[in-house]
């Protein structure tokens, strides 16, 4: 039987739910449904985090950096919207 460790079953968890609402929010509202659901000064400091961490990965040479403002959000963010 596959034994995953807590840590990674956490991960993976959370990137699903993250997919998950990302899906569900882009059927509603739309490609810029960020902008639709979270207030501007979030959703301006959500893509901040983005292009920063995006520049910081490429850098390092990571091959694959997510490119859904989810992935940047906090969970309290994703629960006000």
């Amino acid at each position: 039987m596959l034994q995953i460790q807590p840590a990674e079953a956490l991960a993976t968890c959370e990137q699903a739910l993250r997919s998950l609402i990302s899906t569900v929010l882009a059927k509603k509202w739309g490609k810029d449904w960020v902008s639709q659901v979270f207030p501007e000064e979030r959703a301006v400091k959500i893509r901040g985090v983005r292009e920063e961490e995006s520049g910081r990965r490429t850098r390092r040479g990571v091959a694959s950096v997510p490119s859904s403002e989810l992935a940047y959000a906090q969970f309290f963010d994703i629960l006000a919207c």
